[in-house]
């Protein structure tokens, strides 16, 4: 056992715990009885959505790959892979829309508290929507990279990184600082 196999282990202790709170906190929203009503948690769930199935989906590709102990014959390149690894570039831009939409509703709640509910009856599962639909439909390029992992030595162990040719017009780190200044935007507006 390699010493960074000791990360991967505490890597699997404490994911799932934290998906466990994660989950506790969105089947608290959720429940019938819920006093957590309102399209602020409502973006939250589809949020926390997204991001549970970040978790997931990238485990194999961005944790698996890394640590000896999980992949001592390395990865493969199938299609399975490249669905993986297209979701993992879908799910955080779409965390990231949805975030700019949980600031707007901070903004209307703030600025106009009477017209919230109404403004919000509408905008709701438009922004939803809007938010994975425009990921799933902007990253496609994606889907037509050629992935491989390649080995890569690390002091006296081998860990694979997945490798692709580049052919999106807009990549994630792209988005997410569009998405982080928008956000910077919406929150200094509602202070102001």
């Amino acid at each position: 056992m390699h010493t960074i196999d000791i990360a991967f282990i505490l890597f699997c202790i404490y994911v799932p715990i934290l998906t466990a709170i994660y989950l506790v906190e969105v089947w608290i929203i959720l429940r019938n009885n819920s006093k957590f009503r309102g399209p602020f948690y409502a973006l939250f769930c589809a949020s926390a959505f997204c991001d549970l199935l970040f978790v997931i989906i990238s485990f194999p590709e961005f944790r698996w790959a890394i640590y000896p102990i999980a992949n001592g014959n390395g990865m493969v390149g199938d299609v399975f892979a490249l669905i993986r690894i297209y979701l993992s570039y879908v799910f955080p831009p779409t965390q990231d829309f949805l975030n700019c939409f949980i600031a707007l509703n901070r903004l209307t709640a703030i600025s106009l508290p009477v017209k919230n509910d109404n403004i919000w009856k509408r905008l709701l599962p438009i922004s939803i929507l809007f938010s994975y639909i425009f990921s799933l439909i902007f990253f496609i390029p994606i889907l037509f990279r050629l992935i491989r992992f390649s080995p890569v030595p690390m002091d006296g162990y081998v860990i694979y990184l997945g490798n692709a040719e580049f052919s999106s017009v807009f990549d994630w780190f792209s988005s997410q600082f569009f998405c982080v200044a928008l956000e910077l935007v919406i929150n200094f507006v509602t202070l102001v």
